[in-house]
């Protein structure tokens, strides 16, 4: 995926739900131009060179110190939207 885009920012905020530790939540929010072929599951998304903010959030789940479960949430609805892939509401398609 990284090849498909130039990112240029990517911010990032953790939070830990106890003094344990048992869960950390990573909040991300990337910034950038669609400047490759992006490989999906739909089939291959062809360069749009627009630009793009996409945020996800990552859920850890730890047991003794280690990672026990993993979970990555995304608009995914919204990142085709940006791209160009599915129109927006109001937006007639290409």
């Amino acid at each position: 995926m990284r090849k498909a885009f130039d990112i240029s920012t990517i911010t990032a905020l953790v939070a830990l739900n106890n003094e344990f530790y048992e869960r950390a939540v990573v909040e991300f929010i990337a910034r950038g131009v669609h400047t490759g072929v992006l490989h999906s599951p739909a089939g291959d998304i062809q360069p749009s060179g627009r630009k793009f903010e996409l945020r996800f959030c990552d859920v850890y789940q730890l047991r003794n110190g280690k990672i026990a479960r993993h979970a990555t949430y995304y608009d995914a609805l919204g990142f085709m939207q940006q791209l160009g892939v599915i129109p927006a509401p109001g937006q007639a398609s290409e």
